[in-house]
């Protein structure tokens, strides 16, 4: 990709039209979202090192809940306590 194409990926969210919500309702929304899922991903990092990992997760009281083995993702855990977290939507599977 070009420089500018990059730039424009960049952008791609920023030129989208967007519709505000008061903050308590978006909370709302927000709160029913992560209270309705249960798999994310846990990226952590420390220098060159990157991990990405999916999880199961519960969510009380605002705070995620997550119980996991030990593995590579406390390599950057343990340097770098700032992670990212990205929830997943669940996915409904019709069977017939």
């Amino acid at each position: 990709m070009t420089s500018e194409e990059y730039k424009k990926a960049v952008d791609f969210w920023k030129a989208k039209e967007c519709k505000e919500m008061l903050s308590d309702q978006l909370k709302l929304v927000v709160e029913e979202f992560l209270h309705n899922s249960s798999i994310c991903a846990l990226a952590t990092e420390t220098d060159d090192y990157v991990r990405c990992t999916p999880l199961e997760y519960s969510y009380h009281d605002g705070c995620f809940g997550i119980f996991t083995e030990s593995g590579e993702k406390f390599i950057g855990l343990e340097k770098n306590k700032n992670v990212s977290l990205a929830v997943f939507e669940k996915i409904h599977i019709l069977v017939s």
